[in-house]
């Protein structure tokens, strides 16, 4: 059966399977807007050389 998540269930789930990955991250999204703790995680799995490909439509993302 399908689960609905409201906003603060959706960012622990991500957050934790950002937390697990292992060998790469694929994040799909019309509209992306990362908090600083999500940027962080995405950050280190970066540096942990982490497949990281990020999808969207529109952002207030901005990347430096």
């Amino acid at each position: 059966m399908a689960k609905l998540l409201n906003t603060s269930a959706t960012n622990y789930f991500l957050k934790e399977m950002i937390k697990g990955a292992a060998d790469r991250i694929i994040l799909i999204s019309h509209f992306l807007k990362l908090n600083d703790r999500m940027k962080e995680l995405l950050a280190d799995k970066n540096r942990l050389k982490i497949d990281l490909r990020i999808v969207y439509g529109k952002s207030d993302f901005q990347p430096q």
